[in-house]
């Protein structure tokens, strides 16, 4: 099985869904690679008008809820917008993941939801 304890939460206006945003709890080897812990979606008619930053900004405190230490989260490198949303909340690149022939590559961002611990 390839399913883990994930918590989903909607952004709505009014009584008009706007997106979904999925925090999940670990990760298993699938999501290391393709998932992550936060995946958000905005609904294509209310793209462009700051909601994916919105959703991200509010799914980072319900990451903390679940004690994540940092979070991954995983796009395709041709989705620009999933990008600049991801990199304006903290996210630092890890690495691109290749898929197969003629699909986008994965980018793999970590945001560090928790001070690292001081060894010193």
């Amino acid at each position: 099985m390839n399913f883990v304890p994930q918590t989903t939460y909607w952004l709505v206006e009014g009584d008009e869904f706007i997106g979904r945003v999925t925090v999940r709890h670990i990760l298993n080897k699938l999501l290391e690679k393709e998932g992550g812990h936060i995946g958000f979606d905005i609904r294509p008619s209310k793209r462009r008008k700051g909601y994916g930053m919105k959703i991200l900004q509010l799914a980072i405190p319900k990451a903390k809820e679940w004690d994540l230490e940092k979070a991954l989260l995983i796009c395709n490198d041709n989705n620009e917008a999933a990008i600049k949303i991801i990199k304006a909340n903290g996210g630092v690149l890890q690495d691109r993941i290749k898929q197969g022939h003629g699909l986008p590559q994965k980018l793999r961002f970590w945001i560090q939801l928790k001070p690292p611990e001081d060894y010193s």
